[in-house]
């Protein structure tokens, strides 16, 4: 459905945008060539040692293969970050790392809670449906949250992150900044960044992402970030990350020994995602500082969060499976 939508947008520089492939071109992509762009990880192999360790040391009794049982997802958290907002104290820092970075474009945090609620107003229905293929309830907050000691754990709650996450949080300025840049979420969320950083394989969110499942009462814990880049004119879609947390489903035990590795609590079910490279256009602005949105064209763009999805659900079943 397309969208017209008029708001304020900051920018303090500019960067280069090619036209790539548009979401038209990848939602009629034939599936393989389609799933060959797509980035997707799992713990199905550690979820399947986890589990013949349970019944060789402590003769736990669970199914082979062992599919985790989940009919209840939360959505966590649904959110944007704008790719070209690094400023120029994140840019000193990352090259001093030895990285390198621009001063570049950023949406305010107007325009980019704008553009991502009519993102999410395209993709909700998508992402229900994707997951009741498989008889798995996708909830909302709202839906989930069922008393004020939850909201509270849903608002409050910090998810534990490693140096190397911490270290791309903080020079793309999102840690404790979400009011100063565009890194907000839909209407109704809280944003959680790390969840999907390094394709969602952090130890600590993991474990943290495990914890907070437990404490709001869901099977699993979904987090979707839609990343944007402004280049005068245009904004364009970055990258599109999903990823799908849990505890183990294989419990813990005294008497098993897990060699030099250790018991994990939680894992990281599903992982899907591409990066676009410079960006796909799906809106125009007036050129100036301030500059408001002429065009935001979001036609089909339920289509291509259903492809991703499917392609998460499904493999779900077919990686605990071990069809693959």
């Amino acid at each position: 459905m397309k969208k017209t939508l008029t708001l304020i947008i900051l920018f303090v520089s500019v960067l280069s945008l090619t036209a790539q492939k548009s979401i038209e071109e990848l939602v009629n992509m034939p599936d393989k060539k389609f799933e060959r762009l797509v980035n997707t990880n799992n713990s199905a192999v550690l979820v399947k040692s986890f589990a013949n360790n349970a019944r060789r040391q402590a003769n736990l009794d669970l199914p082979d293969p062992l599919i985790p049982e989940i009919k209840r997802v939360g959505i966590l958290s649904f959110f944007t970050a704008d790719f070209s907002e690094v400023d120029a104290k994140a840019m000193r820092r990352v090259m001093k790392n030895g990285g390198s970075a621009r001063l570049e474009n950023w949406l305010s945090l107007d325009g980019g809670k704008a553009i991502l609620n009519t993102f999410y107003e395209e993709s909700e229905s998508a992402l229900r449906s994707a997951f009741a293929k498989e008889d798995i309830e996708l909830l909302t907050p709202m839906e989930y949250l069922t008393d004020d000691s939850m909201i509270d754990t849903y608002s409050d709650y910090q998810v534990e992150i490693s140096k190397a996450v911490s270290a791309i949080l903080s020079a793309a300025d999102y840690l404790n900044k979400e009011e100063e840049k565009s890194i907000v979420a839909a209407t109704g969320y809280r944003v959680y960044p790390a969840a999907v950083q390094l394709g969602g394989t952090d130890p600590k969110v993991i474990k943290s992402m495990a914890d907070l499942t437990q404490k709001l009462k869901v099977d699993a814990l979904l987090t979707v970030q839609i990343v944007t880049v402004k280049e005068k004119e245009q904004i364009g879609l970055k990258a599109i990350r999903i990823a799908l947390h849990s505890p183990n489903p294989v419990p813990d035990h005294p008497d098993i020994k897990y060699g030099l590795g250790s018991y994990m609590p939680g894992v990281l079910l599903e992982y899907a995602g591409t990066e676009f490279g410079e960006g796909i256009p799906f809106a125009t602005m007036t050129e100036k500082v301030g500059g408001t949105f002429k065009e935001v064209n979001t036609d089909l763009f339920d289509e291509l969060i259903a492809r991703y999805t499917n392609i998460l659900v499904s493999n779900l079943i077919t990686d605990y499976a071990g069809k693959k």
